[in-house]
């Protein structure tokens, strides 16, 4: 029934209920010889101006406009995340909230917050010895995320997330309590989603890796490891169960080349299968450098990827320009999208906010995205 159909049929009710009323004082009025035609238009004036009343101050109609209003949620991704070396040594400096300090803002607003955490977490100093770089959190270095703890995901899938040995920072991150995706004690785990549901609007979250560098790190149904995606499979049949059961689906995937400003080949193909499967937000790290952004539909965008974050400052300028990425979500569809332009400076993510800094990232990002526009404000805009 329609909120004009119960207001009738609330309507006639009361009608009624007063009409009766009038006939019981009806026969007095006659005996006491009254007009009586001038009685009841009066009657009838004062019974409709209080159903006038009584509709502008009906809960019902309030509680339905209440209820008719869109829920939505609010989420930020972040790119490459760690808290070892030089930005270990910043916080050490200058307080262990210091590399999102400026960002405290932004994250503060949000409803979830999903970041790659590019590192293993421990304390054993048992790295990985055929590689360049290496990295290990401590896991005192997590207090940095504690404020967020609560509606943070972090995914592990990527080529540093088993530098140190994976059940140290499995332990490590569950001891803190901290929710995270892409690695597990085995294959089925390393592949579970998170699944939330805020406001009414739900998500399932993948973490997976095109990058590892040795076989061994891959889970299997005995060992522990993480979620690889060399092969659509498993990942495909996974995204295409949960798009069944949730609003979103959201595969944070590590893949791509090193310093290349455009996704290649394997991310190309990738996103397709993973669109067909049912996947909404795709989101990509590795390549340390903001790469193109596309929102063909209206629960559909991709970020290939978002770059460094919470990082080590590169000598390639373009890896310390990076982005905050604001998505505003509906259970129907993707109703805002912001970015907030920052670069890394000495373990800092700087906010910018003066108009030429700003200017540096979203000309660039409006270059890379053709399909976009990306405002002075950061508003993400699609191009008719």
């Amino acid at each position: 029934m329609t909120r004009t159909e119960k207001r009738k049929r609330r309507q006639k009710k009361y009608r009624k209920r007063c009409m009766v009323f009038m006939m019981v004082i009806l026969i007095p009025v006659l005996l006491l010889g009254l007009n009586v035609s001038e009685y009841l238009a009066n009657s009838t004036e004062g019974i409709d101006n209080h159903l006038e009343r009584v509709e502008e101050n009906d809960p019902m109609e309030k509680e339905e406009d209440t209820s008719s209003k869109e829920a939505k949620i609010k989420v930020v991704f972040l790119g490459d995340t760690m808290m070892d070396g030089n930005v270990a040594g910043a916080m050490d400096q200058h307080g262990m909230d210091y590399p999102l300090r400026e960002f405290a803002p932004v994250l503060q607003e949000a409803d979830l917050i999903i970041a790659n955490l590019e590192t293993a977490v421990g304390t054993s100093g048992n790295l990985m010895e055929e590689k360049s770089y290496v990295f290990q959190t401590d896991p005192a270095y997590l207090k940095l995320f504690e404020p967020y703890k609560d509606k943070l995901i972090f995914t592990l899938a990527n080529n540093h997330g088993m530098d140190g040995p994976v059940m140290e920072t499995i332990h490590a991150l569950e001891r803190e309590g901290f929710h995270f995706v892409g690695i597990g004690r085995d294959k089925r785990e390393a592949f579970a989603p998170y699944v939330a549901e805020i406001n009414g609007v739900s998500m399932a979250i993948f973490g997976a890796s095109r990058v590892i560098p040795v076989a061994g790190w891959r889970a299997t149904d005995s060992t522990p490891g993480m979620a690889t995606a060399y092969s659509p499979e498993p990942l495909v049949g996974y995204v295409e169960e949960w798009s069944e059961k949730v609003d979103y689906v959201v595969p944070y995937l590590h893949w791509g080349q090193e310093l290349e400003e455009k996704p290649d080949k394997h991310q190309m193909a990738l996103k397709k299968a993973l669109e067909a499967a049912g996947a909404n937000i795709i989101i990509g790290s590795h390549p340390h450098v903001l790469q193109a952004m596309e929102w063909k539909a209206p629960k559909s965008f991709t970020a290939y990827s978002l770059g460094n974050f919470v990082f080590t400052t590169s000598h390639t300028a373009l890896a310390n320009d990076t982005v905050a990425l604001e998505m505003t979500l509906t259970s129907e569809r993707i109703e805002k999208v912001k970015v907030y332009p920052a670069e890394i400076r000495f373990g800092l993510v700087r906010h910018l906010k003066e108009e030429k800094e700003r200017a540096r990232i979203l000309d660039r990002l409006n270059q890379i995205s053709p399909q976009l526009f990306f405002t002075p404000e950061g508003i993400v805009e699609k191009k008719q």
